[in-house]
C-alpha cells in the first residue's frame, strides 16, 4: 500500500518527489537586484539584505551559442587523463544570467568525486565561455534568472543534455 501511495504521489507532485537543489549565490553583485532602490539597505553595513532573482520565467534567457558550439568548446579544451576515460556520470553546474543577459556566480552542485579533475575543467570552459545571454523576461521586464546546465560524462564524451532540467 505504501509503494501505491508513494506512486500516486510522485505522479501528483513531481517537484516534491524530483526537486533540484539550488544554492544560494556566492556573488550577488552579478545580480541586477543587488543593491537596487526596491531592496531593503542596512544601513549599518551598507549592504542589501535582498537579492531577487528567479527560477521559472516567461521568456527563459537564452544562449547566444548553440548548445552545439558549447559542446565542441568542451570537447576542444577538456582533456581526460587515462584514468578517467572509463568514467561515466553527470556534472551539474549552476550560474546566474542578469537582467542584462551576462552570466555569472558560476557554482559546481553536482559533481562525483571520481570525476574532480574533469568538473573543474569543465567549469573553468563554460565560466570564460558561457557569458553571453539574451536576458530572460518576466513580463515585459528582463529579471535576473538562476539556471542550471547539466553535462553527462560516458567514457571520455561530453554531451550537454541540458539546461534548467
Amino acid at each position: 500500500m505504501q509503494k501505491i501511495n508513494l506512486f500516486v504521489l510522485s505522479l501528483l507532485f513531481p517537484a516534491i518527489v524530483f526537486a533540484q537543489e539550488f544554492r544560494p549565490l556566492l556573488d550577488p553583485t552579478v545580480a541586477c537586484s543587488y543593491g537596487s532602490p526596491d531592496n531593503f539597505v542596512d544601513w549599518e553595513t551598507n549592504k542589501t539584505k535582498l537579492v531577487q532573482y528567479f527560477i521559472i520565467v516567461e521568456k527563459m534567457p537564452k544562449s547566444k551559442a548553440p548548445l552545439s558550439e558549447i559542446e565542441n568548446i568542451l570537447k576542444e579544451n577538456v582533456l581526460f587523463i587515462e584514468r578517467e576515460l572509463n568514467q561515466e556520470g553527470k556534472v551539474v553546474i549552476q550560474f546566474l544570467v542578469n537582467c542584462e543577459g551576462k552570466a555569472g556566480d558560476f557554482q559546481i552542485v553536482h559533481c562525483p568525486a571520481e570525476m574532480a579533475n574533469i568538473c573543474c575543467q569543465i567549469f573553468n570552459v563554460l565560466k570564460n565561455n558561457l557569458i553571453e545571454w539574451e536576458a530572460g523576461a518576466q513580463g515585459k521586464q528582463n529579471v535576473d534568472v538562476l539556471l542550471k546546465i547539466v553535462i553527462e560524462v560516458n567514457k571520455g564524451k561530453l554531451k550537454i543534455i541540458g539546461y534548467q532540467l
